[in-house]
């Protein structure tokens, strides 16, 4: 039996969502997705996963995903899309303080690694 372009769409975008996506192509995908024809539901997916992918990528990746994630957002996952990065960042700046606390006094911000 074959596949209509819907039923095949949407069994692509449910193993786009399900399957670990590498961080080296992680912004290509999501690049590649914005590009697509999305509905609410998939569009919301692939925000969420997209969000998931800043705990594994290189902080220097972060502009160009946080910018494909707001390109890709519109007014229906908008301020979920900001509250994850929001969250995201927050949990980074407390890291940040906690282990700044185990540095000496001295040690400029910008030498803090997480």
């Amino acid at each position: 039996e074959q596949m209509t372009g819907k039923e095949m769409k949407k069994e692509f975008m449910k193993k786009v969502g399900t399957v670990a996506w590498p961080p080296q192509c992680c912004i290509k995908l999501v690049i590649a997705l914005r590009q697509s024809d999305l509905d609410g539901e998939n569009s919301l997916m692939i925000v969420k996963k997209s969000l998931k992918q800043l705990n594994i990528l290189n902080v220097q990746d972060y502009p160009v995903l946080i910018h494909n994630i707001l390109l890709f957002t519109g007014k229906s996952v908008g301020i979920i899309a900001l509250n994850g990065i929001i969250s995201h960042f927050t949990r980074l700046d407390a890291k940040m303080k906690a282990k700044k606390k185990t540095l000496p006094p001295d040690t400029e911000p910008s030498e803090v690694t997480i």
